[in-house]
């Protein structure tokens, strides 16, 4: 499907409007605003298009399709926000801007493409209770992602993080579905509460820049089991582990055991080595 071009232009506002009630800057490289009243199920944006604003398509509850053009470098502050319809989203390789609560609560989204090499963070609440994605690939080139980026995304399963990431942010998955995590060896930091109440969480991977284990950042994980720490940890905050009633082991390199036996002496018990 695509769209008409834009043919009314509204002199006293300074913008456009396309056939569908649609708004856009007067030079159309800005998409201002579509209607809540929109009702259309497949969205077109035009070529030429450079941002989508903030609040773009907010409440718009037919939407299951957006056409993105690869002209758009920018997509604003909850742009497509309680769009509980929207199931499918390809981003272009154009995009080098992402902002925070793009896709909040799109709880039926189930697929989202972003190209490697395009975007450097995914954003604050970028997805966060998008329920219905059940695995999601984080291109190459984000080196952080944010506080609650996938919180409460309740059917996330799977998560590809790439060689680029540095940094996850507090509450970054908690209430997801992950079932198994392998921190990528470049992250340096793991944020609080990150994968708090994730209960389907069985086996986590920890490489050796990680200097703390940051308060909750496994509360309430039910399900895990085992956690691999590759490195020396020189802090384990409170309630890191807290209520993980099926933990079994956490292994640790040959060579830091008697140190994490000492330092560590509440998990003496739970201390394996690789």
């Amino acid at each position: 499907m695509s769209n008409k071009n834009m043919s009314n232009s509204n002199s006293i506002l300074g913008m456009w409007e396309d056939e569908y009630g649609v708004l856009f800057s007067i030079d159309k490289k800005t998409l201002i605003k579509a209607k809540p009243t929109l009702e259309l199920e497949t969205y077109c944006i035009p070529d030429g298009t450079e941002i989508i604003g903030e609040n773009a398509f907010e409440f718009c509850y037919s939407l299951k399709e957006i056409i993105i053009p690869e002209t758009v470098s920018v997509i604003g502050l909850h742009a497509f926000i309680d769009c509980h319809a929207l199931n499918k989203v390809e981003l272009p390789k154009s995009l080098k801007v992402l902002r925070n609560g793009a896709f909040q609560e799109c709880t039926s989204l189930s697929y989202i493409h972003i190209p490697d090499y395009s975007i450097y963070e995914i954003p604050q609440d970028a997805f966060r209770r998008c329920k219905s994605l059940k695995s999601f690939v984080i291109p190459e080139s984000v080196d952080t992602i944010s506080e609650d980026a996938f919180s409460l995304c309740e059917g996330l399963e799977r998560i590809i993080l790439p060689n680029s990431l540095r940094y996850i942010k507090s509450t970054a998955f908690m209430g997801s579905k992950l079932n198994s995590i392998k921190i990528p060896a470049g992250v340096i930091d793991i944020g609080n509460h990150c994968f708090s109440c994730c209960s389907s969480l069985t086996n986590v991977y920890i490489p050796s820049r990680i200097n703390y284990l940051r308060e909750g950042l496994f509360n309430c994980c039910h399900s895990l089991q085992q956690i691999v720490i590759e490195g020396r940890i020189s802090i384990i905050e409170k309630d890191a582990f807290n209520r993980c009633s099926s933990l079994q082991s956490i292994v640790v390199p040959l060579q830091y055991i008697d140190y994490y036996n000492r330092e560590f002496p509440e998990y003496k018990n739970l201390f394996s080595t690789l």
